[in-house]
């Protein structure tokens, strides 16, 4: 995925859009304690950013290593296997590009191999008569890009932060104060960097019905302490007067904006600062949605139209660079946009009416 156009431009745009007509989120949801502490969160990170984990690339044994941890944590909570044969795991087949043994570096000769990865699928079940029948989709992928150039690109912000975000949310959920009245499927994608196919590989064969899918929340890159943390921009943020600290990316808005009013509340609760397309001029939100349609696991579900948002503390100087290690991620900032995209999940089950897709245009 590539954030930099849309968060470059939303950061600088004045929050003044109006918000969506829903109901008042309970002040019960927007205080709920998060149940997860910053050692759980840096224990996840340690983990799957580890130099032994080379990367994660898509279709490696190391991926696989990726995949098991998030399998046992899932098992851990309690959470149901939803996966192939009683198992957690979905396989994902996805293709590849390799350079040819046989070609210098300077012919650089390239072949299309045929990879194998999976997905890492867990149940909640819902505990409404009716409602239960519904469910939510939370995922992030889990993947990283491997070793390039013979380097380990560790891929502690993309994405072992929302990985580690995810796991934090299962928790919340499966030992926390609320209980869903709706389903709940959690879900680690395999094969993100490869071209989305964990995600795509889900929608084609579904584990739950796609038309009880009530929404589907995407973490991908949500550990940076500082929004759009890219030297280049810093003269240009502090002209226009944006916060250096924290803040998050909210994509989705423009197919839901029930969820994005929701979401705005939950980050609002911590004063973490939301930035989306909507707060945008018309003409200038269309180009940038334009620029990021089909980046990341969420785009496989708006092709479904299936109300989703996609949460990211946006790309960074780091980005899909052997730079990108576990001492560039601020845990506390990783816990927030946790905390609020679990807050997020707490309003949107809190509702009886499901979430509306709206047609965009783009």
């Amino acid at each position: 995925m590539n954030l930099f156009l849309f968060l470059a431009v939303a950061a600088s745009a004045p929050q003044d859009a109006p918000a969506a007509k829903v109901e008042a989120v309970p002040a019960a949801i927007l205080e709920a304690p998060f149940p997860v502490t910053e050692a759980e969160i840096a224990g996840h990170l340690a983990f799957l950013a580890d130099e032994r984990l080379r990367g994660r690339g898509p279709g490696t044994e190391q991926e696989r290593v990726a995949a098991l941890y998030v399998a046992a944590e899932f098992r851990k909570l309690g959470l149901a296997p939803a996966g192939e044969d009683g198992s957690f795991e979905q396989g994902v087949r996805f293709f590849q590009t390799l350079r040819s043994k046989e070609s210098s570096a300077a012919e650089a000769s390239l072949v299309m191999s045929l990879g194998e990865s999976r997905n890492v699928l867990a149940w909640l079940p819902g505990t409404h008569q009716t409602l239960a029948d519904e469910y939510l989709l939370i995922g992030a992928h889990f993947d990283a890009l491997g070793i390039l150039d013979g380097r380990v690109h560790p891929g502690a912000d993309d994405n072992a932060s929302g990985t580690a975000g995810l796991l934090a949310i299962a928790r919340a959920w499966a030992a926390g104060p609320f209980r869903p009245r709706r389903s709940i499927l959690f879900v680690g994608f395999g094969a993100e960097e490869a071209g989305m196919f964990g995600s795509g590989a889900y929608v084609e064969k579904p584990a739950r019905p796609l038309e009880n899918l009530v929404a589907m929340i995407n973490l991908d890159m949500i550990g940076r302490g500082r929004f759009l943390d890219m030297r280049l921009l810093e003269k240009g943020k502090a002209l226009l007067e944006i916060p250096p600290g924290p803040g998050v990316g909210v994509l989705g808005g423009g197919t839901s904006p029930e969820l994005l009013a929701l979401a705005r509340a939950a980050c609002a609760a911590d004063d973490l600062p939301a930035h989306a397309p909507e707060d945008l001029p018309p003409w200038m939100r269309k180009a940038v949605e334009s620029a990021v349609a089909g980046r990341g696991d969420h785009a496989p579900f708006e092709r479904r139209k299936i109300p989703y948002l996609f949460f990211s503390t946006s790309e960074h100087d780091d980005y899909h660079r052997a730079t990108d290690t576990l001492d560039k991620v601020d845990v506390g900032v990783l816990r927030r946009v946790a905390q609020a995209a679990w807050r997020t999940t707490l309003a949107i089950d809190a509702r009886d009416e499901r979430p509306r897709f709206v047609d965009s245009d783009r």
